[in-house]
């Protein structure tokens, strides 16, 4: 009995519940018939009789604005006592301690109001928003704007556009000025704009673990070999790596309603952009940067004087090829090995470990003709491990990103804020951003500039060294160079 009782109320779970009218505790529960709910006489007699003595669950009264500014209105007439006795029939469950803080309100509210119109009892609730009311509404409607238009919604934009608001009126907002974007800030922003971050999905294929260490021990071993059979020092092993940069960074994750099934990104196309090819060293050191420009000829470069060492060219789709490989071989990594040597005293054939990808322009009999000339050894970087195995991917790649985009976020606030400094009453969502080619270019070849110099110092070294970390390259070499022997890729040797 007790078996098909417990069976008899796990059914309930799928029966339907009609309540009446809200706040009152009469229930109704809708049974299906013995044939409909497909269970056996005894098992629908035993969930009839368990039915009957469920007990109705207490709800709570819910009150609208209009009854409880008509029950405020009444109590501040006549008296509390009076309205609880005058809506007993509507309203049997209301009580003084309800009614009170209801008649506090409207009274406040009438003496604020001078139209006469009825005050509004209800106020938001939770915690108080950390911005003024006016920002917080200018900054969601210009979120919702951009996604409409299909721009990439991310922390720089918010950032961007909120101090940008702030500026406008110092007067007011000044205090905001030190306002902090934090994480928890961001999701309770999205919260309310019912949005989720988002990521753009990828084609990379998935790596088993057993694949990763294999490759993994195989290009250490071919690295520590190289550095030991010609005693290769740390200044002339190199890391060499394209990257596009753009004139507006955009990223992968944005702003989007939640569930949402497709999540468009505005720019995520945009081949308006350059190739900036890098190189560093194991020694901390960052050579100067390649930069390959779109055009057909040299006035399509940007009027900037950049740092000596620096090599720019252009070719119609500005990426690297055969050609621009040759001219970084020629124009940057031969300058600084020469250097290099003649400091440290080494050898004319002295050679030089360069680790890049396994890209076909720097593959091909020209290149390795060209590599041999110079005295280097190569060493690629497995296919589809760069963002595993590449120092200039694991660490440095990410700062120029970020940088970028703080740049970018920095031109996008002083636009806004120029804007709303003019005109304080504009509304922000209608202000437009210069993104011409001519002002984007020169601007972002100051920026390549200034991502260099940081890169030279102290802070910039440290985070070229832990990408050699992180890789596994520095610490494969450090006791193989102490022995002189090279560790056996065999586990059982």
């Amino acid at each position: 009995m007790y078996k098909t009782v417990r069976q008899a109320m796990s059914i309930l779970q799928y029966f339907s519940v009609e309540n009446t009218d809200i706040g009152r505790p009469a229930e109704k529960i809708t049974l299906p018939s013995r044939e409909e709910a497909g269970v056996s006489s005894t098992e629908y007699d035993n969930i009839v009789a368990e039915v009957e003595i469920v007990p109705n669950k207490r709800r709570r009264t819910a009150y609208h604005e209009p009854d409880k500014v008509k029950i405020a209105k009444y109590a501040n007439t006549y008296g509390v006592a009076s309205a609880i006795k005058f809506f007993q029939r509507d309203f049997p469950k209301l009580t003084e301690s309800t009614v009170r803080p209801w008649l506090k309100k409207y009274r406040a509210g009438l003496q604020k109001s001078s139209s006469g119109a009825l005050p509004v009892i209800s106020t938001k609730r939770g915690r108080p928003l950390l911005l003024p009311d006016e920002i917080d509404q200018k900054l969601r409607m210009f979120i919702n704007n951009t996604r409409k238009a299909g721009g990439t919604v991310n922390k720089h934009v918010v950032y961007g556009v909120l101090m940008g608001l702030i500026k406008s009126d110092l007067a007011r907002y000044g205090r905001y000025l030190d306002f902090v974007i934090t994480n928890g800030w961001l999701q309770s922003l999205y919260k309310r704009m019912n949005l989720t971050r988002r990521m753009v999905t990828t084609s990379r294929p998935v790596i088993t673990q057993s694949t990763w260490l294999e490759v993994k021990a195989k290009f250490l071993h071919d690295i520590v070999s190289a550095v030991i059979e010609h005693k290769v020092p740390d200044e002339l092993i190199i890391n060499v790596d394209q990257t596009p940069s753009k004139y507006v960074p955009t990223e992968n994750v944005t702003m989007a309603e939640k569930n949402s099934m497709h999540i468009p990104r505005k720019g995520g196309n945009d081949k308006r952009a350059i190739t900036v090819t890098s190189a560093e060293t194991l020694s901390g050191t960052i050579l100067p940067f390649q930069l390959i420009y779109q055009g057909k000829t040299r006035r399509s470069l940007p009027a900037v004087k950049f740092p000596a060492g620096f090599s720019l060219s252009y070719n119609t789709k500005h990426w690297s090829n055969e050609v621009e490989t040759i001219r970084l071989l020629n124009d940057i990594i031969a300058p600084y090995c020469t250097k290099v040597k003649k400091e440290l005293g080494l050898p004319e054939n002295q050679r030089t470990l360069l680790l890049w990808d396994a890209f076909k322009a720097q593959s091909t009999e020209k290149v390795i003709r060209e590599l041999e000339r110079l005295a280097i050894k190569q060493v690629m970087v497995p296919k589809n491990m760069t963002h595993l195995l590449q120092p200039l991917d694991l660490t440095t790649n990410a700062s120029v990103k970020k940088m970028e985009k703080r740049a970018f976020s920095d031109y996008f606030t002083s636009t806004i804020t120029e804007a709303m400094l003019q005109n304080p009453q504009r509304d922000v969502t209608t202000i437009e951003v210069d993104l011409k080619l001519s002002t984007l270019k020169p601007m972002h070849g100051k920026l390549m500039i200034t991502v260099y110099d940081f890169l030279r110092k102290e802070q910039g070294k440290q985070i070229i060294l832990s990408g050699w970390r992180a890789a596994g390259i520095t610490e494969a070499i450090k006791k193989p160079r102490s022995t002189g022997v090279v560790p056996s890729l065999d586990p059982f040797a």
